[in-house]
């Protein structure tokens, strides 16, 4: 009896452990989506006022992000 007690309190904190790592993988995500969209933001400003082409700008953008 003290046995099958034991799995289920391990079952349980194993479970709870998933949920907390579970939340804090979706709260990093958020996160990084967050300063990806900042950045993105950050950089279309920067083009649309630059002293540089538009679109010769967005292209450098674009050539260093796949680096």
């Amino acid at each position: 009896m003290l046995e099958t007690v034991s799995y289920k309190v391990a079952a349980e904190r194993g479970e709870r452990s998933l949920d907390a790592l579970a939340g804090s993988i979706r709260r990093y995500y958020t996160l990084a989506k967050e300063a990806a969209a900042k950045s993105n933001l950050a950089i279309e400003s920067y083009c649309e006022v630059s002293e540089i082409k538009k679109e010769y700008c967005y292209k450098t953008v674009e050539e260093a992000r796949s680096h």
